[in-house]
């Protein structure tokens, strides 16, 4: 400690100040005796000054509770506490885990100044199959505490959209191919249906909707191909709880013929057979809205579907019920494969189509189901 040799009071004065500096800090505190004299018979006076370390960084005590049960997709509470108080401007503590994609928690949270402890939320992500889980780590002032954290599947949750595949995985225009879509767990009674799209309608094409069974884990659809100039890769992707891709080659090229059967020879007195009637329309495939889109009241939405050969119009039906009972909401024929509108009702809403040549009509589309609210 390091103090003036004297001090001067002013005239008229009976006090002085003076100024005290401390020596180099310690990590403990110290006491120091300060004595002042006047004259040789104004009396002697003598303090003692407590000298206290600065504190330091906050440091950590404790982490609880020691575990946590969750259902994936939801949170729980954490706390952390310091050895003593947060200084001013609070105390920092890290917050980190070892398994980011299930368990999340903030980069660090603060305990205010003057507090000893606060708490954070814990999130999860859904998950599906068997437990799983990690650890959740927290440090300050070079102490580190952790935390484990159990997450399960949600029993109540329905099965989540797994996988995608294509087989094979390149064919020929106009050749087909087959796509499977997987669930994590089987769909529930009724079924699931998980919608389809494709990046390029003009070279493959999958339906709108593939439905799985109750009970069942995944389900086929048909992607139907057309011949192309240069090799084209599309993409399908299928949307339920999340997306999931996968791609097809297209080739150039005719497809292989199929192999003709040795002619059998026909005896003369059979009948020459009548000729094979014309195939008729087939359903057209939905591509927009996709099922459970939700828009504004007043927004121009354009319905949109897959072309079908033959076809010289389409017919449109909207409804507020899947059964499309009469009268309906709209009934339209329309000659492009598209139709846009404004002025649909404020209700949960179902859509279906299907193709007309002169005075024939092929089977309705699929039926899905979109909503316009506020």
């Amino acid at each position: 400690m390091i103090v003036p040799q004297s001090v001067t009071i002013p005239a008229g004065s009976i006090s002085a100040t003076f100024t005290t500096t401390p020596a180099p800090e310690t990590p403990f505190s110290r006491w120091v005796f300060i004595q002042g004299s006047y004259g040789t018979s104004g009396g002697l006076q003598a303090r003692i000054l407590e000298i206290d370390p600065a504190p330091g960084p906050a440091t950590l005590l404790a982490m609880g509770p020691a575990s946590q049960d969750l259902i994936g997709g939801n949170s729980g509470r954490a706390s952390v506490a310091l050895v003593i108080p947060a200084p001013a401007g609070g105390g920092t503590v890290s917050l980190t885990t070892d398994n980011p994609s299930v368990i999340h928690v903030p980069a660090s949270v603060t305990i205010p100044a003057g507090n000893s402890a606060t708490s954070f939320t814990i999130g999860t992500s859904p998950v599906s199959g068997l437990p799983t889980g990690g650890n959740v780590f927290a440090s300050a002032g070079g102490v580190t505490k952790s935390i484990f954290v159990n997450v399960s599947a949600d029993p109540n949750a329905p099965p989540l959209l797994q996988s995608m595949t294509i087989t094979p995985t390149s064919v020929r225009g106009g050749t087909n191919a087959t796509g499977t879509v997987f669930l994590s767990a089987p769909a529930p009674a009724g079924g699931i249906s998980v919608t389809l799209a494709t990046s390029n309608a003009n070279v493959a094409r999958a339906p709108g909707i593939v439905s799985v069974p109750g009970g069942q884990t995944s389900a086929s659809f048909t992607i139907t191909t057309f011949a192309v100039g240069n090799n084209t890769l599309v993409t399908i992707t299928a949307f339920f709880d999340t997306t999931t891709s996968a791609n097809l080659t297209v080739t150039s090229g005719a497809p292989p013929p199929s192999p003709t059967p040795p002619a059998s020879p026909t005896p003369p007195s059979s009948p020459t057979p009548p000729a094979s009637p014309t195939p008729g329309l087939g359903a057209p495939s939905l591509i927009s809205p996709a099922v459970d889109a939700r828009f504004a009241p007043g927004t121009n939405i354009t319905f949109d579907w897959s072309n079908v050969a033959g076809a010289t119009s389409y017919t449109i039906q909207i409804d507020d019920q899947d059964s499309f009972s009469s009268p309906l909401i709209l009934n339209q024929t329309v000659t492009p494969s598209q139709l846009s509108t404004s002025t649909l009702p404020t209700l949960r809403m179902w859509w279906r189509v299907r193709a007309n040549n002169g005075g024939s009509s092929g089977p309705w589309s699929a039926v899905r189901r979109f909503e316009i609210r506020n």
